[in-house]
């Protein structure tokens, strides 16, 4: 976790089912909570509650290609990939030009 807290942007590390098993410091401040209370949570009921974007992971996760940058209210945006060597999925959070965190 402290090679993750040197990114500039919020990192979470995702399980296959979309919890978070990983999050840096910066993801914490986008996502408005501390590490514990994010830990093993889903990341799309936290940031993509009302949006089909659990089906698009788990598509992804199935054909082992996901890249996906999805807006998110609150300024920023939570791009979603799967490394296919390692096969970790991962979430970048940036917060958009003007946005707040």
């Amino acid at each position: 976790d402290e090679q993750l807290d040197l990114a500039t942007f919020g990192i979470a590390q995702l399980d296959d089912d979309g919890a978070i098993v990983a999050l840096n410091h910066q993801g914490t401040a986008l996502l408005n909570t501390d590490k514990n209370t994010a830990l093993d949570k889903i990341l799309f009921h936290l940031v993509l509650p009302d949006t089909d974007v659990a089906t698009q992971f788990d598509e992804g996760i199935s054909a082992g290609k996901l890249d996906t940058v999805l807006p998110v209210e609150g300024g920023f945006t939570v791009h979603l990939f799967r490394h296919g060597k390692s096969r970790t999925n991962w979430s970048l959070l940036r917060k958009q030009e003007g946005g707040e965190a």
